[in-house]
């Protein structure tokens, strides 16, 4: 429980950190720089908008993992794999 709780805590760091602030910088950057990409002339800050939104999503899923956790629940998917692949 402790150790689902720590790799939460340090992915919710990650994504907060890195993928949201990280990520919204170096968006807007791109912005301002006027950047574009060379085959469709898009502004790559529409290209680098996939990290931040990426990151919130991330959060958001490390909330409601988090809340499971709290409420003494594992979240679905916790039960062991069985062996095998897509062919058995």
């Amino acid at each position: 429980l402790i150790s689902e709780a720590l790799v939460t805590l340090i992915v919710a760091l990650f994504a907060g950190i890195v993928m949201l602030r990280g990520g919204s910088d170096l968006v807007l950057r791109t912005l301002e720089n006027g950047q574009v990409t060379p085959s469709l002339r898009l502004p790559m800050g529409l290209v680098y908008g996939a990290i931040p939104f990426s990151g919130a999503i991330i959060l958001y899923y490390c909330a409601l993992f988090s809340f499971e956790l709290a409420n003494g629940r594992m979240p679905k998917g916790s039960e062991t794999a069985s062996i095998g692949g897509p062919l058995d």
